[in-house]
């Protein structure tokens, strides 16, 4: 995805036009649910990629978006009623149906489930990755009564679709924007509908969201606050005080932080010292050395044998934004390094193959593009021997598998790097401005040993706890309240 050229890294939330898309909503509920709750993150995203300000829809594609969205109100009354027993005593788990997802955050609570039952919240196609036994609730399956979300539609609409066009006028957006943010609240709307009718019926004893801000995580903390059923969020990654606003405020009642660094965070921002409490990183496992055999396995699931790792592997982490500038300090490492180094470019989960095309970069023996869904990050991660980053987390994930990191950006402001920017003030990693400063970097060994060194201090210090040994703190977290 290409950013929105208006789009400068700022701190999302704090972008006048997301606030005030954000104020709208805070006038209209929908089942007790504040409607800007749901849609910061939707809205951000969406804003960040363009969508209302590059996207060009014709009026025709609006008007069949929203037949097919009424139309699937209409359908949701026509589903077979699901079986929704499951979720009597059992803790919910939000997985969103990605192998990858399972693999690297809730495998270790799956299988540490001893205490409680867990069903987990996915989509068709997660039966392959679980156990035959494993509860498993599909969010397609779920009803709703749509003639209340009609109703409610049919009241709101022209309140809320004039005060959107205001603001998509006063911030030059294309005619278009306002009917694509009303079919994003339509569209998300319905879940809150579908999980009320669920939850009326059958609650779980627990709720634990993979992302508390995401619409999933967002609708069901919500709803089961209502019911005063706990619910816990995991973070999805390691942030710092620039950018904690994407987390806040907080949906779920209670937080799943790495260490007392990130509780801290928090606290500075309000959150009460009760709601937050320190687990660990369950979604890694310390891992930096894989055997051969390993080696041969992750060849073949990329699916490229060729893959040189008798010379220094350097891993390129993708954001889910894809810019230009990084796009071209990438081939000028390319055509620097082939001969010194074996280069892999991992995607982020958002991206693909085509999203690159677009940039005239294809895989290649000397960079070997990677989709996140052929193999985990962890496993990206220990292939390489250095790790190249603009602003994307992975670089901290590397920090934890004792990598060597390099945030390459000759474009963004370094304290919008947030946590790199704190390992960065620390020696921990390493910025550089262009190309020929990560050139003169790989050539310093000195160097890169005390970052190692540097790096490993200060990952002590954010995270208390990894993997199986976090999972086994956030059961114990969930079985204490459920048992209260």
């Amino acid at each position: 995805m290409k950013p929105n050229p208006e789009f400068k890294y700022k701190d999302c939330p704090d972008i006048p036009i997301i606030v005030e898309l954000r104020d709208i909503l805070k006038k209209y509920t929908y089942h007790n649910i504040r409607l800007d709750t749901i849609y910061k993150y939707q809205f951000m995203m969406d804003y960040k990629i363009g969508i209302y300000t590059q996207t060009k829809t014709s009026l025709l594609n609006i008007v069949l978006l929203r037949i097919y969205l009424l139309a699937k109100l209409l359908l949701v009354i026509f589903k077979r009623k699901p079986d929704t027993s499951m979720l009597e005593g059992s803790v919910l788990v939000e997985t969103r149906g990605v192998e990858r997802r399972l693999k690297g955050f809730w495998n270790p609570l799956i299988e540490n489930q001893d205490n409680f039952k867990i069903t987990l919240l996915s989509s068709p196609g997660i039966e392959d990755n679980v156990g035959k036994d494993q509860s498993v609730l599909f969010t397609s399956s779920l009803r709703g009564n749509f003639i209340h979300l009609y109703l409610w539609y049919f009241k709101n609409y022209r309140f809320i679709i004039h005060e959107i066009r205001k603001v998509c006028m006063k911030y030059n957006l294309n005619n278009n924007s306002p009917e694509l943010i009303f079919n994003t609240i339509l569209s998300s709307t319905l879940l809150i509908e579908q999980y009320h009718c669920l939850f009326e019926k059958q609650k779980p004893s627990a709720f634990v969201a993979m992302d508390d801000q995401y619409v999933f995580g967002a609708v069901i903390s919500n709803l089961l606050n209502l019911y005063s059923v706990p619910t816990y969020t995991h973070i999805h990654g390691a942030f710092g005080k620039q950018t904690i606003a994407y987390f806040l405020p907080l949906n779920a009642k209670f937080a799943f932080c790495w260490g007392e660094y990130m509780k801290q965070l928090f606290i500075n921002e309000g959150v009460g010292n009760d709601r937050l409490l320190v687990v660990g990183c369950q979604r890694t496992n310390i891992k930096s050395e894989i055997s051969n055999d390993q080696i041969s396995q992750l060849k073949t699931k990329i699916g490229i044998r060729n893959i040189n790792l008798s010379k220094p592997v350097i891993l390129f982490g993708f954001n889910v934004i894809i810019t230009e500038n990084w796009v071209n300090d990438l081939k000028s490492l390319v055509n620097k390094l082939t001969d010194t180094h074996q280069l892999i470019c991992r995607l982020h989960p958002s991206s693909s193959f085509k999203d690159l095309r677009q940039f005239d970069i294809e895989s290649t023996p000397e960079l070997i593009i990677s989709e996140s869904a052929k193999i985990g990050l962890n496993e990206h991660i220990a292939l390489a021997e250095f790790v190249i980053v603009d602003t994307s987390t992975i670089g901290f994930d590397a920090l934890m598998q004792g990598k060597i990191v390099v945030i390459l950006d000759s474009v963004i402001e370094i304290q919008t790097q947030d946590v790199l920017y704190d390992a960065i003030r620390v020696d921990a990693a390493i910025l550089c401005r262009s190309v020929t400063e990560v050139i003169k970097f790989l050539n310093n060994h000195k160097k890169q040993m005390e970052l190692k060194v540097n790096a490993k201090a200060f990952v002590s210090r954010y995270i208390s706890s990894y993997g199986i040994d976090a999972a086994k703190n956030i059961i114990n977290e969930v079985t204490n309240r459920i048992n209260l």
